[in-house]
C-alpha cells in the first residue's frame, strides 16, 4: 500500500465553534465528507493566532481528498504561514511545481511524487490546502472551493524570517568549537 497524502498540515488540536463565513463542502469530487475536525484558535510564535478547519472526502476505494482552511489573524500572518508551509514542502524530495486548469484558468499545483497532487493558496487572511491522491480528484475540488473565478490568488505566500527557518532550512549548527570564540553579533 502506497502513502497517501490525506492530512496536508497539522497546526493544533482542540476544537472550536468556527466562524460560520468559512465553511467547508459536504461533497467534492462525486466523494462525501468522511471526517471532519476544528482546530481551535492557538497564539502561535511568529504567526500570531492561527484557527483551523479539517475534512476529509472518499467514497469506498475511490480517491480521497482533503481540505484544510486556515484562518490567521491578518492578512500578513496568513501570507507568512502560507510561505513557510510553501518553503518547507518544496525542500522535500518529489515535490514538483505543475499547474490544473480550472475554469479556463490555470492554478498552480504541487506535484508529490507517488502521493498526490496538493494546491495551497491564501485570500486575505485565509489559507486553503486541498490535496487528492490523483489529479483527476483535485481539479473538481479546486473548481467547488474557487468558484467561476480563479484568479487573483496568493499562491506563493510572503518571505520567511531566518528566525522561523534557521534549523528547518539550514540545518543543525555546532556551536561548540574549543578553538573558537563566538561571534559578538548573531548573523541572523
Amino acid at each position: 500500500m502506497k502513502p497517501t497524502l490525506l492530512v496536508p498540515c497539522v497546526l493544533l488540536l482542540g476544537t472550536s465553534p468556527l466562524r460560520a463565513a468559512w465553511r467547508l463542502p459536504e461533497a467534492v469530487a462525486g466523494l462525501t465528507q468522511t471526517r471532519r475536525l476544528s482546530i481551535e484558535a492557538k497564539q502561535l510564535r511568529g504567526y500570531g493566532e492561527v484557527e483551523g478547519r479539517f475534512a476529509e472526502y472518499g467514497a469506498g476505494d475511490k480517491s480521497r481528498v482533503s481540505i484544510l482552511l486556515i484562518e490567521c489573524g491578518n492578512a500578513s500572518s496568513a501570507a507568512l504561514t502560507l510561505g513557510k508551509y510553501l518553503g518547507d514542502l518544496r525542500c522535500l524530495g518529489g515535490v514538483a511545481d505543475a499547474c490544473v486548469e480550472v475554469s479556463g484558468t490555470a492554478v498552480p499545483v504541487l506535484r508529490i511524487e507517488e502521493q498526490g497532487w496538493l494546491a495551497a493558496w491564501r485570500q486575505g487572511k485565509q489559507v486553503t490546502i486541498a490535496a487528492a491522491e490523483r489529479e483527476a480528484d483535485l481539479a473538481p475540488t479546486l473548481a467547488v472551493l474557487l468558484g467561476k473565478k480563479p484568479g487573483g490568488l496568493d499562491t506563493e505566500g510572503g518571505a520567511v524570517p531566518m528566525y522561523l527557518d534557521r534549523y528547518d532550512k539550514y540545518g543543525w549548527h555546532f556551536y561548540f568549537n574549543p578553538w573558537s570564540q563566538p561571534k559578538s553579533e548573531p548573523d541572523y
